[in-house]
């Protein structure tokens, strides 16, 4: 298609639209919001009732149990999010016509060496092995024993950790040792009576881990997607990105100890770990799988329950699938397209049939466990309540109401870390439920899904604990996002880009094109479906470019505007995770929701807020040296 058939397509309604709606999203990703939706009680108690006797247990009937509410509506609050918008968004473009069932195809296949399945897929099968083997207890006893080694002197146990995760980072990629480094750091920071905020460890570990993933092409999606779209061999790429990425990180160490979080609060000269009595130290581990929700209970971490057999099978198969990885990444090179899922995907299910089939060959002690926890809660719970109603009619105490989550001057909100009372239903070996203590006379039958479901959860108890943690809400995010990416891509917005990079390097030669690329692929990272999404879209504009110089009337681009262009865009698609929003990768989604699962909620402005200083200055340091580089190479 020529230049003016392209022109005249983005000037279409419908590529206008796509634009809009477009940052229309980006913005409810960054502001969300929820609306209100009123439905009619009746409407409301018909629905329910219906979804009560579809879920009720064969051969029972179903009754609303609850009061009568009198009021005519009832109130639905609809998200309006990062889980929500992306999906709406495509559905509407289909709706108008301003997207074609071609473009939705080529959308979620995929297409120039990019699969959004693919992807998707690698981080849910990642996440699931390095889930598997923080149940095994390993991530909580290696925290310990470091804590125990080198917490003496808090900035030499920081200066550890950080070269650590870069190290890890670089050989093994981001995704796995975010989520794996995440668990360790959160692990420390309770059992440590020193750190009252945990922003300055994990905001570290983020950042230096998006930074050393730049190195190889095997350590991140991005750096493969680059690399093949430029014919960059793999020794090249990492001779090219070696020297911006560790002259960062060599910088950016003094500037977060002493600068960004110089505050003994935050990284202590000392880390003292808390003690427990010696009956809780001599006491038999419980496995945390049994209540998730005690997890981050002093008690379980301090004496960590551990699995010597599970956490070895783990490690093999994270090696292994790490390994394979590489050599996946080295065969894409040489024009062999192999998504990575292949070799995550089989990894990942070898790990669940393990995980099952240990928890089968055991599962009469695991549920004689399960139920004997229940049981005491269940009846502490009814015996709290029955004290509370005593007291309450004795004229003793007032009634109580749901105090609100604390939110720390940080900006994160916390949650009690010890467990909290559940109203669980106990499970009878004779398969009927009943309930520890008789609340009253009559019980509405249990759902069938919800007896298959606690079935599930005391049988499959390992299993079924990582499957629930996994970031699910990543799906109707990544998947429409990409969708979104494509129809701009061939809407023809790209060579409209393409022409005014073209004209901004024109004038600012290889300094401009180093430092203005790197601004945008940061910027886009967090508006473009993610840093792959910005990335798909900038590879696109520069080969757009290149073959706009590519006629013999054209003026050629020289090597170090053109070379320092694509690694610069290599700098800001990885940096530019760790910059103003979650989404600006899959894994800081993943990131933020295996923290909730925790008890620690960041804020979105407070991510930005501490991230910024930190991405300004590492991009400042990576273009500086880059600049330097291609000077003196090219």
């Amino acid at each position: 298609m020529d230049d003016g058939v392209e022109e005249n397509q983005f000037q279409e309604w419908r590529s206008i639209l796509t634009l809009v709606v477009f940052l229309l999203v980006n913005l409810t990703i960054i502001f969300p919001f929820h609306i209100p939706f009123y439905m009619h009680y009746n409407i409301y108690h018909t629905v329910h009732s219906f979804r009560e006797y579809l879920l009720s247990l064969p051969g029972k009937s179903t009754r609303d149990s609850r009061k009568p509410d009198w009021k005519r509506f009832i109130r639905i609050s609809i998200p309006v999010s990062h889980t929500t918008t992306p999906l709406a968004a495509v559905f509407f473009l289909l709706a108008t016509a301003a997207m074609t069932p071609e473009e939705l195809r080529n959308g979620i296949c995929g297409g120039n060496n990019l699969i959004p399945m693919d992807i998707v897929a690698f981080a849910l099968t990642i996440g699931y092995i390095s889930g598997s083997i923080d149940a095994s207890g390993l991530l909580r006893y290696l925290t310990v024993r470091i804590l125990r080694a080198y917490g003496g002197v808090g900035h030499r146990l920081y200066l550890y950790l950080y070269c650590l995760f870069f190290l890890a980072g670089a050989f093994f990629g981001n995704d796995p040792i975010i989520q794996m480094g995440m668990l360790v750091l959160t692990y420390m920071m309770r059992i440590t009576s020193d750190v009252m905020h945990p922003r300055a460890w994990l905001f570290m570990q983020y950042a230096v881990i998006n930074i050393a993933s730049t190195i190889f092409v095997s350590s991140g999606t991005t750096n493969a997607i680059i690399a093949s779209a430029f014919n960059i061999g793999f020794a090249e790429y990492a001779a090219n990105t070696v020297i911006p990425v560790f002259v960062t990180a060599l910088i950016l160490f003094p500037s977060l100890l002493y600068l960004f979080f110089a505050d003994v609060s935050l990284i202590p000269l000392t880390l003292r770990i808390h003690e427990l009595p010696e009956e809780a130290r001599t006491s038999r581990p419980t496995n945390p799988a049994i209540d998730p929700e005690t997890a981050m209970s002093l008690e379980l971490i301090l004496n960590p329950f551990l699995d010597k057999f599970s956490a070895l099978v783990g490690i093999i198969i994270m090696i292994v699938t790490l390994v394979v990885l590489l050599a996946v990444s080295a065969v894409t090179l040489n024009k062999v397209e192999i998504p990575v899922f292949w070799a995550t995907l089989p990894a990942a299910f070898v790990m669940l049939c393990f995980d099952v089939t240990i928890s089968w060959i055991h599962r009469r002690e695991i549920r004689a466990t399960v139920r004997a926890s229940r049981r005491d809660k269940e009846r502490a719970r009814v015996m709290q309540e029955r004290e509370d109603e005593a007291a309450r009619r004795a004229g003793k105490i007032e009634i109580s109401t749901p105090q609100a989550e604390e939110i720390t001057p940080t900006g994160f909100q916390t949650q009690d870390w010890q467990p909290r009372p559940l109203s669980l239903e106990t499970f009878e070996p004779n398969r009927r439920l009943k309930r520890a203590v008789p609340l009253s006379s009559k019980e509405p039958p249990q759902p069938f899904i919800e007896v298959a479901k606690m079935w599930l959860d005391e049988t499959f108890i390992t299993a079924m604990v990582v499957v629930k943690r996994l970031p699910f809400s990543m799906v109707p995010f990544a998947i429409p996002m990409f969708v979104l990416v494509q129809a701009l891509a061939e809407k023809g917005w790209v060579v409209l880009l393409a022409r005014g990079w073209d004209n901004w390097t024109t004038k600012t030669g290889a300094v401009g094109a180093i430092g203005g690329m790197g601004f945008i692929a940061v910027i886009l990272s967090n508006f473009a479906g993610t840093n792959i999404g910005a990335t798909v879209l900038l590879c696109r504009v520069l080969q757009t470019w290149q073959q706009m110089h590519a006629t013999p009337e054209a003026q050629p681009i020289s090597d170090r505007t053109l070379w320092g262009a694509v690694y610069a865009l290599a700098l800001g698609v990885n940096y530019g995770a760790f910059s103003l929003s979650f989404g600006a990768s899959l894994a800081g989604i993943s990131w933020r929701e295996d923290l909730a699962h925790r008890n620690i909620r960041l804020r979105r402005l407070e991510f930005a807020r501490v991230n910024l200083p930190i991405i300004c200055t590492a991009m400042a340091i990576g273009c500086s040296v880059l600049v330097g580089e291609v000077y003196i190479m090219r």
